[in-house]
């Protein structure tokens, strides 16, 4: 595989409707050639000024890696279709720049059109989620896929005792999906791709491994995550330890503010406080 490679981009509402603005969404392909690395998505909307946005890794891949980039863009209000989103993808490590700008043309995408990807990809994983949330007992699954390809069926053969035994969950089309109707348009021309959903039951299994297929008159076509497979997971145990250094520092309020915002948004299990102290003695304490 090049260093860098486009896996796919997707264009969704941020909010109610398309005039709410668009999220683009880029997952890049990365060879891992150093751990120390930069992964960039350099893009313009319309014939605007050109800007950048950093991606974050996602996940491993097979011998590769999959990471993400995400802008915000405005709605239309109202008005017709069209706006495009220009973009190319840079990535340095050890030293050296390597680039993805679709042999020099660069890629680009529609705001309201949906969905641009790799030519080898037929069969793409869209919202991979590796984490499943507390309490639920399904894992969702949202495949998108070339109508070029005319497959009569997508599935998910997948797995919660690492193999011991396996399950198959056939997938539905997704009739409310916009890429259904309006495709994506690529510079290459135009390709319309279908979104298939399901739901696994997982029940209360820990952790579950899956790979997503499609039966087409050519044969079955696979997405396993490159040959590692997919996964989903519940969350760990989260144990956080602070040294709250009594009431030696100021802002004490505004600081304890902070420390439960970030145990609510971390999602922490147990928290284990070291020196509190009371607003006793002008916080010097009695040493």
């Amino acid at each position: 595989m090049k260093e860098i490679r486009l896996y796919f981009a997707q264009a969704r509402n941020i909010g109610d409707n398309s005039s709410s603005g668009r999220l683009i969404e880029f997952t890049i392909l990365v060879r891992n050639l150093d751990y120390r690395k930069d992964v960039e998505v350099l893009w313009a909307l319309n014939d605007g000024a050109w800007e950048t946005r950093r991606a974050d890794y996602l996940r491993s891949a097979g011998d590769n890696e999959v990471w993400r980039a995400k802008i915000r863009v405005p709605g239309n209000n109202g008005k017709s279709p069209g706006d495009r989103v220009h973009f190319a993808l840079r990535y340095r490590a050890g030293g050296r720049e390597y680039w993805d700008n679709n042999g020099g043309a660069n890629y680009a995408i529609e705001t309201d059109a949906g969905l641009v990807a790799s030519e080898r990809f037929s069969l793409i994983h869209l919202d991979h989620a590796d984490r499943m949330e507390r309490g639920r007992k399904t894992c969702a699954v949202r495949v998108a896929l070339r109508a070029s390809a005319g497959a009569t069926r997508v599935g998910v053969v997948w797995s919660r005792n690492g193999w011991k035994s396996s399950h198959t969950s056939l997938c539905s089309l997704d009739r409310c999906s916009p890429f259904i109707i309006s495709g994506a348009t690529l510079l290459h021309g135009s390709t319309i791709w279908s979104v298939w959903t399901c739901e696994l039951e997982v029940g209360d299994a820990f952790r579950v491994e899956y790979a997503i297929f499609a039966d087409t008159p050519e044969g079955r076509i696979w997405d396993n995550n490159f040959g590692s497979n997919h996964h989903c997971r519940r969350h760990s145990l989260k144990v956080l330890t602070l040294n709250l250094h009594c009431y030696q520092e100021e802002d004490q309020d505004d600081k304890f503010r902070r420390i439960a915002l970030a145990v609510s948004e971390l999602d922490i299990d147990i928290v284990c406080f070291q020196e509190v102290g009371e607003r006793w003695n002008g916080g010097a304490g009695d040493w």
